[in-house]
């Protein structure tokens, strides 16, 4: 048991200051016709205001009796009165005290840093806020002086609220937002200070769309910048997820940041499960750029598959469309289709790709089409765009940049299984990984059933299989370098190169490698699917299972037994 005596200490403190006895610092505040003075100690300072001790610290100003002086002309006598007796009595009492003195003592608070006495005190406050579902709902008492100056979204909020409490204080309550994540927004409102040290990336992410909810331009500025220099591989990795949110909610660093990379590797968001769902304007960004690397027929194919998708109602067959069906995809497209190099198509294109869809292409530009590819000498009345840059040839280990087509591993995870694959204990550089990584499954774009396993896997080699657990950050996975084969099914293959494994990611603090051990037992031929070992890691639909530990050397997950998954991959891999 604790016996606190905190009033007694308090007191003794106050005491202390007003006797001014053993003090080693005069600090003078207000202008000179109204300057008054306070002796202080270094001791109290050093730990309740670093902030005036390092100005303690810097002083070059001594009394006759060699104790220095600290001025702070700004600061009125009757703020720092206030100042001076929370640091040594910890209290502060603002019973009829001005509001414009208060608003000015939390200023001064702000430039000492004392954030205690800006939020945790909440004294004079006639506003709560209450964030967070009602199960776990926080509150916080603030100022509607603050908020008027230093988040006027939240201040409009205030004046529209008609909720009060007992106290006839009124509520705002803001059920979508954490804790977590409103615990900073209120120390940026008060403090203009994040600290964002060891936070989660997905709680940064988090607190940036809120901060541009709150329109507080100068912290959404510096987390987009925040995020893009200290957490590219979390943003690689949740890239359709970031990409959408930097159009919905105009992010202009991130947007551009994303549409740099997709340029370079625009399989990233063309080939992505959230591509239908892409905004407009994000997708006119994108193949309004010169520099795409994607042959023009590709473009063409990619913006009908997402005109299409964005009107359900269109026959799936395009042999029973009708005039109405093509106008509804034309206006749907009007946006992208002005985007599209048409006189960089082969004649083959034209045929293949163009001319069924001829009908959403004015008449002028569909006849100058064929034109252009019949008599090209000819003049036409269309504009030709110039050709996109293509990057046709690339020095190997010079200025390469490894990009892994994933939406669960990132391409440090690919690096590291790279390693595991040539046997280094050092992991390769990111952009020196010695291997391409071929996607050629994925479960919920090919589907999940033995099936489509078979028809895509059979009988190829070097496959690295990645599965991401259901509601966790688990990320598991194998590498099977003879591939299975339907020849073979029911029966082993054997090989010594194969290993299972569990990754690195967000609250996963630890990679498990496991090689083979029994190499007669390596990879099992399985009707259902992928099978490591003899049922050591295997599918069956779209759950998976870790039943024991028979060809491997450990097991890559605490929980045996079975789990369902978001979503898996396999990769062929090649060295480049």
């Amino acid at each position: 048991m604790t016996l606190n005596f905190y009033e007694n200490l308090s007191n003794d403190y106050v005491k202390l200051l007003e006797n001014g006895n053993e003090h080693n610092i005069i600090i003078e505040v207000g202008e000179p016709s109204v300057m008054q003075t306070f002796k202080v100690h270094s001791t109290v300072l050093c730990y309740r205001c670093p902030f005036l001790y390092d100005e303690f610290k810097k002083s070059t100003i001594n009394n006759d009796d060699n104790i220095k002086i600290i001025q702070q002309p700004q600061i009125s006598a009757k703020v720092f009165n206030f100042i001076i007796k929370y640091i040594y009595g910890a209290t502060v009492n603002l019973e009829k005290v001005e509001t414009s003195i208060i608003f000015d003592l939390l200023v001064t608070a702000n430039q000492f840093q004392l954030e205690e006495l800006l939020l945790e005190n909440g004294n004079e406050h006639n506003i709560i806020i209450e964030v967070g579902e009602p199960s776990v709902m926080q509150t916080f008492k603030v100022h509607s002086t603050v908020l008027c100056y230093r988040c006027p979204f939240l201040y409009d909020e205030f004046k529209k609220s008609t909720i009060n409490n007992d106290d006839n204080i009124k509520i705002i309550q803001q059920p979508q937002i954490s804790a977590k994540v409103f615990n900073f927004i209120i120390k940026y409102i008060y403090g203009a200070t994040v600290n964002l040290e060891k936070v989660e990336t997905s709680i940064i992410f988090d607190l940036l769309v809120t901060a541009n909810q709150f329109q507080l331009e100068e912290l959404v500025a510096r987390l987009q910048t925040f995020l893009i220099e200290n957490h590219p591989s979390w943003l690689k990795l949740n890239f359709s997820k970031i990409y959408n949110s930097s159009f919905q909610t105009h992010f202009e660093a991130l947007q551009n940041y994303c549409n740099d990379i997709i340029s370079k590797h625009p399989n990233l968001i063309f080939e992505s499960n959230d591509f239908s769902t892409l905004p407009e304007a994000a997708l006119v960004s994108i193949i309004q750029r010169e520099d795409l690397q994607l042959e023009e027929s590709k473009i063409w194919d990619y913006i009908i598959q997402w005109g299409i998708a964005q009107n359900k109602t269109l026959p799936s067959n395009l042999n029973n469309w009708i005039d109405k069906d093509f106008q509804i995809l034309k206006n749907s497209l009007q946006q992208c289709l002005p985007h599209i190099r048409y006189f960089q198509f082969s004649n083959d294109n034209i045929m293949e790709k163009l001319f069924p869809f001829q009908r959403i292409l004015d008449n002028t530009l569909w006849a100058d089409i064929l034109k252009y590819f019949i008599t090209p000498d000819k003049p036409i009345n269309s504009t030709i765009l110039t050709p996109r840059k293509l990057v046709t040839t690339q020095l190997p280990n010079r200025g390469y940049t490894f990009q892994i087509t994933s939406s669960i591993i990132a391409n440090e995870h690919a690096a590291e299984i790279a390693s595991w694959i040539d046997k280094k204990e050092v992991t390769y550089d990111v952009n020196n990984n010695p291997y391409e990584f071929d996607l050629i499954l994925r479960g919920s774009r090919d589907g999940f059933g033995e099936d489509v396993f078979w028809n895509l896997c059979n009988q190829k080699i070097n496959l690295v299989v990645v599965v991401k657990v259901k509601d966790t950050d688990e990320i598991l996975g194998g590498y099977n370098p003879i591939g299975w084969n339907s020849n073979f099914m029911g029966q082993c293959s054997t090989t010594n190169d194969s290993f299972i494994f569990s990754l690195k990611n967000r609250n996963i603090k630890n990679n498990i490698l496991s090689r083979v051990k029994n190499a007669s037992n390596a990879i099992h031929n399985y009707s259902a699917g992928l099978n490591f070992g003899y049922y050591d890691f295997y599918m069956h639909g779209n759950l998976f299972y870790i039943d024991r530990i028979y060809s491997y050397e450990k097991l890559i997950r605490k929980n045996g037994g079975q789990f369902s998954i978001d979503d898996y991959e396999i990769f062929q891999t090649k060295k480049r």
